[in-house]
């Protein structure tokens, strides 16, 4: 499914932060890295002037995702007030993690958003996945969860997602609780709803087709990175 680029007043500030790095060069390429990954992806690819207005700031207070994992130092209260400091009307924050060797703290995981259309995003530059799975993982959960509002097209095996009571998806986007799907879907080309969208109990307007698949389908950075075979919704 294409995704409905949301609108905005103006351009969506969205700030860079580092945690960890000791090279300014080093936090200065990362950065320029996943700029180029993000404009070069569409649908944002195709709008002019982008959305986008990105900003860097190279942090060196610990804003403990090293020593605490990822999943912990999102909610750092911190890191939304270092951003605001020097950009008052940022509205996204994208921590970059300098520690190459990462899986021991974050159980495999490169990156995280705090919701779906949340403020908080924060991704590793773990060595041993390279640079293209790095900037899945922010295209995923950047442009798909937190801008693009859209939910994980895999099946989530958590037993609180196998539970028939996650039955409401908001905000409305790329999966729903109605068994016929969402009325919009129609002008995304989907002709009817099929079971599986994050939970087994919510609907998404496409099929599952990869090798497994609850992992979602090859059209989808919202499916699991293995499943994904482009950078694009």
């Amino acid at each position: 499914m294409n995704a409905q680029i949301p609108t905005f007043s103006g351009p969506l500030q969205t700030v860079f932060i580092s945690d960890g790095y000791t090279d300014q060069d080093k936090f200065t390429r990362d950065v320029e890295y996943l700029k180029e990954v993000i404009n070069s992806t569409e649908p944002y690819s195709s709008v002019k002037p982008s959305i986008f207005e990105f900003q860097a700031i190279f942090n060196s207070e610990s804003l403990g995702c090293i020593s605490q994992g990822m999943a912990r130092c999102m909610s750092n209260p911190r890191i939304v007030q270092i951003g605001r400091a020097k950009y008052s009307n940022a509205s996204k924050f994208l921590v970059l993690i300098n520690n190459p060797n990462a899986a021991s703290v974050d159980n495999g995981y490169i990156g995280f958003a705090n919701a779906v259309g949340g403020d908080v995003g924060v991704f590793t530059n773990r060595v041993d996945f390279g640079p293209k799975v790095f900037s899945q993982v922010v295209i995923h959960e950047f442009l798909g969860h937190m801008v693009g509002l859209l939910h994980d097209r895999y099946i989530m095996e958590d037993p609180r997602f196998l539970n028939s009571t996650l039955r409401v998806v908001n905000p409305k986007s790329n999966c729903s609780e109605n068994p016929s799907g969402e009325a919009f879907w129609k002008k995304a080309g989907s002709t009817q709803a099929f079971q599986g969208c994050t939970s087994r109990y919510l609907y998404a307007p496409s099929p599952r087709t990869c090798a497994k698949p609850t992992n979602g389908t090859p059209d989808s950075i919202m499916s699991a990175g293995e499943c994904v075979k482009h950078e694009g919704f």
